[in-house]
């Protein structure tokens, strides 16, 4: 019986059909093609990984760095994220200040006058929360609501 050999592209393995005493040679495999694949295979899922991770760091990051809103100012006006008021009001200088209160410091403002209230307590801060919704509901012309 006539010996031959059927190769399988995959593996370095021959088929042997036939009785004969000598095997040939196996063929050659690109045995280096299929180490590259699965290397690259291999760095992909690292890659993709190592960015998810990154990802939802940078995620938690920026969320617990975010200003939270307080329960008060969801029915309130607008409100300002601080850096935003520390540039109009020139990094609440002395010479931008307009006037002071029982509970904090008015300074002039780009746009609208910016009161900064002082740590007193709840007290204060309950005049404030006050004094912010009175304004927010009131309608003239010099006051500005959003």
């Amino acid at each position: 019986m006539a010996e031959s050999a059927l190769a399988c592209p995959l593996f370095s393995s021959t088929i042997l059909t036939g009785t004969s005493g000598t095997a040939p040679a196996p063929l050659p495999i690109a045995s280096s093609v299929v180490i590259k694949i699965i290397a690259l295979s291999c760095a992909v899922t690292v890659t993709a990984i190592l960015a998810a991770i990154g990802s939802a760091l940078w995620l938690r990051r920026r969320a617990a760095l975010a200003e939270t809103l307080e329960e008060w100012e969801l029915d309130s006006p607008h409100r300002f994220p601080y850096k935003e008021l520390h540039m109009a009001t020139k990094g609440f200088k002395d010479s931008e200040l307009l006037g002071a209160g029982g509970f904090g410091q008015v300074y002039r403002g780009d746009v609208v006058a910016v009161k900064r209230i002082s740590s007193n307590g709840k007290q204060g801060m309950r005049e404030f929360v006050a004094e912010v919704v009175s304004l927010g509901r009131m309608r003239h012309r010099n006051g500005a609501t959003s």
